[in-house]
């Protein structure tokens, strides 16, 4: 009896070292990864994304007749091709998934030349699936040898992986009318116009290597850079990402997060640097309509000081939250990044912004500071697009002095700029698509002498202004209201807005623009006669807290249930049966045709919108300043539907 519990114990022991956890990512991954995604624990992601608002907008009954049809289209088109070549279903795949589930470029030796190229590798954990994997890793094998496809077995650190030799004709049949584009076929022999002609020859199939190593699926291209991450598994000193200080300096942004990826730019963009100097060095006798060489407009606008790029998503019964940390140290920063920083100072919402706005945003950020570096970064370019801008910025002088000899828009316009940039939006006035391209918007530019700005900024967009026409001018409670005549604009349905025109004036210590002049005379009436603001919108101030940090430079807001509300109006006017086909141009220049409507998305099935807005929140953004770099904060509070 105590010798089978001796070995009932080590069988236990054994089977406990089998199932042993996988290690994070960054102690899987090599120390020379460029670019990774991971999702750490891909269960608690499925159960987070199942309760989300999306999802949960999906699965209601009112949005059915649409996501049917959707589903339907999709299995018809991809899912059952996808399904015959696999000779399994996708979801049998995905339930393998139960750990982190991660994706890494890895620089493997590349210079950033055509010469080599980084390897790719793909992991995931499916805990207690391990012998389910087995089983289909054993299946794709067998499948690949009946259909006479060349394939061999290769042991890593003795680690068996069957080896796919990877063609563009291996593509799965679902999926190629999406990866591929069609090409002409010229065939193997000579064309009629062209008798000498032949087809551009296929490039090489390439290794696709597939293995597992305990409950960890393994995939990647290159077997350097899976033998570096089973090295990693098996405990030995090699070399791995978390050791990197870039990402080391980052990591801390990562814990509790529902997915991340992380991005080392500093290298990344060194190699192109470094690649395009060469290329320009080669054809630098050749002539070119480019006045700069490319790799000056990466240095030129201070990118090779951004050291790296991490992302961050988190979701939980408060809301979802995204963040986006730009690695650049503050006593490097230059050109782009220069200005992104901005000011550290209060960018919440003033006091005299209303509770119905849907948009609202506010930069703090130096004008004239701005420009300057601006300015220096298109010398850095290069000196003939500096020369340009100078050349365009004396014209608009030159104009100007004829009517006001003493004019200079370096000093009277630029100089004038404060260090504040408001703008908020309304709802547009109708469902109209006029109305909707143009909804009711105001710009706010503080100013040291908001007055002379006025003057400034009236003279230059009456010489910019499509129409020519000369500004008029009004009083409005004391303020002196310019208006600039402008050309009607194009929209999607190929109708154009009617006679518009930009209002300026001043209040408050700002410039004032709108091409609403109605939203201009609330906003000068709010001095005296303020309404309910923004600040005081309920979950509001709780929200910011999530986003403002010790040093913010801007804030955003968004009333996505008002926003939704006018893209539920645009589908269903731009996909129904009487409206013209909708371009990569239009308002929504993500949809591509009318088929798009008709055969996938059938936005003639969409709900009333009232009867889903129940799923819709708002969002809030803000940028922070760090001495180690910038952070954007997106986060968006669950609506009361979820809580």
């Amino acid at each position: 009896m105590k010798k089978l519990s001796l070995l009932s114990a080590v069988l236990a022991a054994f089977a406990l070292a089998a199932r042993a956890d996988v290690p994070p990512a960054e102690k899987i991954l090599p120390g020379d990864t460029l670019i990774m995604g991971t999702v750490p624990d891909f269960n608690h992601s499925r159960a987070v994304s199942g309760q989300s608002p999306m999802m949960r907008l999906w699965q209601d009954p009112a949005m059915r007749p649409f996501a049917d049809k959707f589903i339907r289209q999709l299995d018809t088109q991809i899912g059952g091709p996808l399904e015959q070549d696999l000779g399994t279903g996708i979801s049998n795949y995905t339930a393998l998934a139960q750990g982190q589930v991660t994706f890494a470029v890895v620089q493997n030796g590349w210079q950033g030349d055509t010469n080599s190229k980084p390897g790719w590798l793909f992991l995931v954990d499916t805990k207690d699936q391990s012998d389910r994997l087995k089983t289909d890793l054993a299946d794709i094998k067998h499948k690949w040898n009946d259909a006479g496809k060349p394939l061999k077995t290769e042991k890593i650190r003795g680690v068996d992986f069957t080896v796919l030799m990877l063609s563009s004709n291996d593509i799965p049949a679902g999926l190629k009318q999406f990866v591929q584009k069609p090409k002409p076929s010229f065939g193997d022999t000579a064309s009629a116009e062209d008798p000498g002609a032949t087809s551009t020859p296929p490039p090489a199939p390439e290794p696709l290597y597939l293995g597992q190593s305990g409950a960890l699926f393994i995939a990647g291209d290159s077997s350097a850079v899976i033998e570096k991450a089973l090295a990693a598994l098996a405990g030995d000193s090699v070399p791995v990402l978390a050791d990197q200080p870039g990402f080391a300096a980052d990591a801390p942004r990562f814990h509790n997060a529902t997915a991340f990826s992380w991005i080392n730019t500093k290298t990344l963009l060194d190699l192109a640097v470094k690649q395009l100097t060469v290329e320009s060095e080669r054809n630098a006798d050749k002539p070119t309509p480019i006045p700069f060489r490319p790799e000056k407009v990466i240095t030129g606008l201070g990118l090779t000081t951004l050291r790296s790029v991490a992302l961050v998503s988190r979701a939980d019964n408060e809301g979802s939250s995204f963040e986006i940390f730009l690695g650049a140290p503050e006593s490097e920063r230059e050109g782009i990044l220069k200005i992104l920083a901005g000011e550290a100072k209060d960018a919440t919402p003033p006091a005299f912004v209303p509770a119905d706005v849907v948009k609202f945003s506010r930069w703090r950020i130096s004008g004239p500071k701005a420009w300057d570096t601006m300015e220096a970064s298109l010398n850095s370019i290069s000196p003939q697009l500096g020369a340009g801008l100078n050349f365009a910025l004396a014209s608009i002088t030159a104009s100007a002095q004829q009517k006001n000899p003493d004019f200079d828009i370096k000093r009277d316009l630029i100089g004038n700029f404060g260090d504040d940039f408001i703008a908020y939006q309304k709802a547009p006035r109708s469902q109209a698509l006029a109305d909707i391209a143009a909804p009711p918007s105001l710009f706010l530019i503080s100013s040291p002498a908001p007055d002379k700005l006025l003057e400034s900024m009236k003279d230059v967009m009456g010489m910019i202004s499509r129409r020519g026409d000369p500004p008029s001018d009004r009083d409005f409670l004391g303020h002196k209201v310019y208006f600039i005549p402008m050309a009607p604009a194009p929209l999607a349905n190929g109708q154009a807005t009617g006679t518009r025109g930009l209002s300026l004036t001043t209040g408050g210590g700002y410039l004032a623009l709108s091409m609403d002049s109605a939203l201009l005379e609330e906003y000068l009436r709010s001095g005296d006669n303020p309404g309910k603001p923004l600040r005081e919108t309920p979950g509001l101030a709780d929200a910011m807290q999530k986003v403002i940090g010790n040093a913010n430079s801007s804030f955003g807001y968004e009333n996505q249930r008002e926003t939704m509300r006018t893209i539920f109006a645009v589908l269903k006017q731009m996909g129904g049966p009487t409206s013209k086909p909708v371009t990569s141009a239009s308002l929504l220049g993500m949809l591509q045709s009318k088929q798009f409507f008709r055969d996938w998305a059938d936005v003639s099935l969409l709900p009333d919108y009232d009867s889903v807005a129940k799923y819709f929140s708002f969002d809030v953004s803000a940028v922070n300043v760090t001495p180690d770099g910038l952070s954007l904060k997106v986060f968006v509070p669950a609506p009361p539907v979820n809580k």
